[in-house]
Formats: C-alpha cells, structure tokens, sequence
C-alpha cells in the first residue's frame, strides 16, 4: 500500500500536476488464488470470462489509463483485497519532461583550454582565459 499512500497524500494538496497526468493501474501479480483476480477484474473491466483469463494469464498487465486519483486507488483496493499485487505509475507529461531537462546546468567548455565551467563563470577557473 505504499504507492497508493503517496496518491492518497497529493490527492488534498493544492498542485494539481498529479490530477492533470495519466494514472496506469499495472496488475503485477495475482496471488495465491487466480479465480478471485479473475472475478474483480471481470467486475472492474465488465470484460467476458475467456479475456479476462488470458489477461491474468499474461501478468504483468494494464488494467486501466485514468487521470482520477479516487479511480485508481478504488481499483487498486479491489484488486488486493482479492490477493493481488498492484502497482500505480505516474506517467508524466511532456511538458514536464522538458522542465525537468531544462533546470539541468550544462558547464561551459573553455575554448581555450576545453575544461568544464559553470555557466555563470565568465573567466575560465582552469586556464584564467575569457569564455565568452
């Protein structure tokens, strides 16, 4: 129940970013009783007995896409309650992506000498030359 913790954790805050991204419900393992898993899944998924078999068949497998935190923590439950192990992933959004990447501090080579400096070093600290 760790991971559904930290979803229960962000669902009151005030930033909304784990709201606006995608939630998958991940089935990982069914436990020591399939007939069970089989049972919820068909009543979570309304999905006909055969596929419902060969999804638990084929574990590790996707249950559900949602971007409700309360969807996938109620799913979740379910799932364990019926002796299965469930994992939620955050998937992330690009722009979130392309945050990420551009609060990374990239050094400056010196042209002289071709030693990494900090971006906000205008004289190089290895050779004392001008990097820009």
């Amino acid at each position: 129940m760790g991971i559904l913790s930290f979803f229960k954790t962000n669902e009151n805050s005030s930033n909304n970013d784990v709201e606006s991204n995608v939630l998958k419900v991940i089935l990982i393992d069914s436990g020591n009783n399939k007939l069970i898993i089989i049972k919820a899944l068909r009543e979570i998924l309304g999905k006909g007995l055969k596929e419902t078999i060969d999804m638990v068949d084929s574990i590790p497998i996707l249950i559900l896409e949602t971007k409700s935190i309360n969807e996938a923590n109620n799913i979740a439950e379910k799932l364990e309650k019926a002796g299965g192990v469930v994992k939620i992933e955050e998937v992330l959004k690009i722009s979130q992506i392309e945050n990420s990447l551009s609060k990374i501090e990239i050094p400056m080579l010196c042209p002289h000498c071709k030693s990494p400096n900090s971006k906000l070093e205008q004289i190089c600290e290895w050779c004392g030359g001008n990097i820009y």
